[in-house]
């Protein structure tokens, strides 16, 4: 099915290149307060670890996101987007980032969610422990 009409077979042209995106130190910024914010709740020992754990998932991924046209000169929409950085390497493995994932859409859809007390343990770990700025 298509997303528009067929009689407008120039859509895209009609509608024009995007708009060059500039935000991304802002959004970055942003997104690092949150991850800041998520794992000073869990070294105080906060009762919505899943939750505080799949907010990382998501400041993660996003700032990777905003990241990649400053540091690639293009794009990157994946979920994976943090572990395919080229120029910073993220300290999370793939298993340990799932697990965030994980984390996030148990908070967001529900569902069955079975925590992992060592990998939560191997994240926090490995989180720098300071205030955001």
């Amino acid at each position: 099915m298509p997303v528009w009409p067929l009689e407008e077979q120039n859509f895209l042209k009609r509608i024009g290149p995007p708009a060059k995106y500039e935000d991304a130190k802002k959004e970055i910024t942003e997104l690092r307060r949150i991850l800041c914010d998520a794992l000073i709740e869990l070294t105080r020992g906060t009762s919505s670890v899943t939750y505080e754990l799949g907010l990382i998932a998501l400041a993660c991924r996003d700032a990777a996101m905003a990241a990649f046209p400053l540091l690639h000169h293009s794009f990157d929409f994946s979920r994976y987007a943090p572990l395919h950085l080229r120029s910073s390497k993220f300290p999370l493995s793939k298993r340990q980032f799932d697990y965030l994932l994980t984390c996030r859409r148990a908070t967001t859809r529900g569902g069955e969610f079975r925590r992992n007390t060592h990998i939560e343990q191997q994240i926090i770990a490995q989180a720098p422990h300071r205030e955001p700025v």
